[in-house]
């Protein structure tokens, strides 16, 4: 399946929106996918499939993949250790759309994670809303919140305003995610950035995902 987004971002400024690039994917037995909508200084909307970097969970691991993490990452406390504490050894949820954080190609991008220190009984599997507290920066954000960033191509980083947005999962269980993330975003580094809201909508499946055999 060819994941390869558009290379050029449109900005309807000066030009209409893009809703036909090249990375545009249903969501197929192969896998899930994600769709990135701009709107306001800059608009673009791109659906990309999900690849296998697309998520990363601990509830769609099994307990031996987690006890073989803790030993690869010379980890000094035990399986029993993190779940007495209700703490992840990675991250309770990680997941990316867009070809910025998974391949050297050109695109819009969102990367969206759990902050260090929530405690699984914040952000269970299954339903649920969670504040934008921050950008992809602030991992050691407010717990039970997630963090988000947005680039519009590798050389138009923007920034996430804080407290912005939210998401909402409306499934996940062991076989399937789904939700929508929305929140505001500024361009970074530069002397007039432009603002824009950006949503992703993502339908990911665990058994696209090779590296999670704790699929349902």
């Amino acid at each position: 399946m060819d994941a390869t987004p558009s290379t050029e971002a449109t900005d309807t400024t000066t030009a209409a929106v893009d809703t036909s690039a090249p990375g545009d994917a249903d969501a197929s037995a192969e896998g899930g996918s994600c769709t990135i909508t701009v709107a306001g200084d800059v608009e673009q909307e791109v659906t990309y499939p999900q690849d296998p970097l697309s998520i990363n969970t601990e509830y769609w691991l099994t307990e031996e993949q987690i006890r073989e993490s803790i030993e690869f990452l010379e980890i000094e406390d035990t399986y029993e250790d993190f779940v007495s504490r209700d703490e992840p050894v990675l991250l309770w949820m990680e997941i990316s759309c867009g070809a910025e954080y998974t391949q050297d190609t050109a695109g819009p991008s969102v990367l969206l994670a759990s902050t260090d220190g929530t405690k699984g009984a914040q952000m269970p599997m299954g339903p649920g809303t969670y504040a934008v507290s921050g950008g992809i920066f602030d991992i050691v954000g407010t717990p039970g919140t997630v963090i988000a960033g947005f680039n519009l191509s590798p050389e138009e980083p923007f920034s996430t305003v804080d407290g912005s947005g939210e998401l909402v999962i409306t499934s996940w269980d062991k076989s399937a995610i789904e939700g929508t993330v929305t929140f505001e975003v500024e361009e970074a580094f530069v002397d007039q950035p432009r603002h824009a809201t950006v949503q992703m909508d993502f339908s990911y499946i665990c058994a696209a995902s090779p590296s999670h055999m704790g699929c349902g």
